[in-house]
């Protein structure tokens, strides 16, 4: 799927494509900022990393790659002697080349998530339907472990605004996050709040993590896929995860009978207690992302209510309905929810619910 001729990208996309790198900030010299790894339009899934490797633009050493090796637009590509010397047009060349990114020579990085887009959700990189963003677009050298604590903070506080508005302007609806590192400075960013979910224990033990905001629904988990030796085997428990939550927020069909187990993996929850509650806040589009939401947590949790009981009649999760939003309080049962699915199994999720 190519992308579209420069002049279609939105305006926001050749500003921010337009930037000159902070300085004294690290930036690899003569990179460009990456607005996205593969389309930013058209996905409705994303997933969500810190910042772009410096293997993105550096070949071995500090020369930047040239030639069929080439991955990113740089200075050198684009014929500019400068950052002076961008224009909206060369702007957009240089967005043309993130989107197009996983046609050419994309880093062998993104391979165990794409498995994971691709077995959960039915979305790819390779075809379009997923993207990856970052909450900083520059890479740096060294990378984000190397660098000092005010040069993170500097970068995250300019570039976080940005990716809020892409966001919030693409509406992707479900944004997975690999990794303690990259979903800690996720939330520090203020992106969003981590509720533990679920224990993965088939590896390093970590964590299966649940957060929302009114546009999209986030999900991480802790060991990191890449660089953590036996995380991979974490991963046909992080697809149920994510195909018994993901599919539902994509307008999918609700999991009826919870996810299918995956490679002799039954739905269940390492450490019952307060820790399967359902994330205070999240928000569902419809009724039919809510309800598959609901069904997901009803197999995969024994809590006794979707919240915290100390907060009562307190809304606690909402959705949007043709009477407008509805709320669900902190002390909704798993009877109630359990019910609800009898009445969806026998009378279809689309049956008009009265408000």
């Amino acid at each position: 799927m190519g992308a579209p001729a420069s002049s279609d990208w939105p305006e926001y996309l050749v500003e921010r494509a337009s930037g000159w790198p902070p300085g004294d900030c690290c930036i690899v010299p003569g990179s460009t900022p990456v607005v996205s790894f593969g389309h930013p339009l058209r996905p409705k899934v994303a997933t969500l990393g810190i910042n772009p490797s410096s293997r993105e633009f550096l070949a071995g050493g500090a020369s930047l790659l040239s030639g069929p090796k080439r991955r990113l637009a740089t200075l050198e590509s684009l014929g500019l002697a400068g950052y002076d010397e961008m224009t909206p047009q060369t702007a957009r060349c240089v967005i043309d080349d993130c989107a197009s990114y996983f046609e050419r020579q994309p880093y062998g990085w993104f391979k165990p998530l794409d498995t994971i887009l691709s077995g959960a959700l039915g979305v790819s990189y390779y075809d379009g339907t997923a993207c990856h963003l970052d909450l900083v677009q520059w890479a740096t050298d060294p990378v984000w472990f190397g660098l000092p604590e005010n040069v993170r903070d500097r970068l995250l506080s300019a570039d976080r605004s940005f990716l809020e508005t892409q966001v919030r302007r693409e509406g992707y609806r479900v944004i997975l996050v690999n990794g303690r590192t990259a979903l800690t400075w996720v939330e520090r960013a203020g992106l969003v709040k981590w509720e533990r979910f679920a224990g993965l224990d088939d590896g390093p033990p970590g964590s299966f993590l649940v957060g929302g905001t009114r546009s999209a629904l986030f999900l991480a988990w802790s060991p990191n896929l890449q660089n953590q030796p036996g995380a991979l085997d974490h991963i046909p428990r992080i697809m149920e995860l994510v195909a018994t939550f993901g599919a539902p927020a994509l307008g999918g069909a609700p999991a009826l009978g919870g996810a299918p187990a995956v490679d002799g993996h039954q739905n269940s929850v390492a450490t019952p207690g307060s820790q399967d509650l359902i994330p205070a806040g999240l928000h569902f589009a419809s009724r039919e992302e809510l309800v598959g939401f609901l069904f997901g947590w009803l197999d995969n949790s024994r809590a006794k209510t979707i919240g915290d009981l100390s907060f009562g009649r307190k809304p606690w999760i909402s959705f949007d309905s043709p009477a407008g939003r509805v709320d669900l309080n902190a002390d909704t049962r798993r009877e109630a929810v359990a019910r609800l699915r009898e009445h969806v199994q026998k009378h279809g999720a689309q049956r008009a619910w009265h408000f």
